[in-house]
């Protein structure tokens, strides 16, 4: 179930029902045709991905409980 719901043409359906998110699997984007407006909506389009910026799990590990209570103070008066 898991690898049909990958496939490229699955993936290239996910923006039809979730709005500003996109494929994971990027061979969607040749398995189907998105109008330019639609690409810039899409999180994951090939345009968007070069601005993204990945996570680093060694600075949240190391971080995350700083984090966390600077986010409660900033969001809790």
């Amino acid at each position: 179930m898991i690898a049909a719901m990958v496939t490229p043409q699955i993936q290239a359906n996910i923006p039809e029902f979730l709005e500003l998110y996109g494929p994971v699997n990027t061979k969607a984007f040749e398995a189907r045709k998105f109008s330019p407006a639609e690409l810039v909506k899409i999180n994951s389009s090939p345009q968007n991905r070069r601005e993204q910026i990945m996570m680093d799990p060694r600075f949240w590990g190391a971080n995350l409980p700083k984090a966390t209570e600077m986010y409660r103070q900033l969001m809790v008066p």
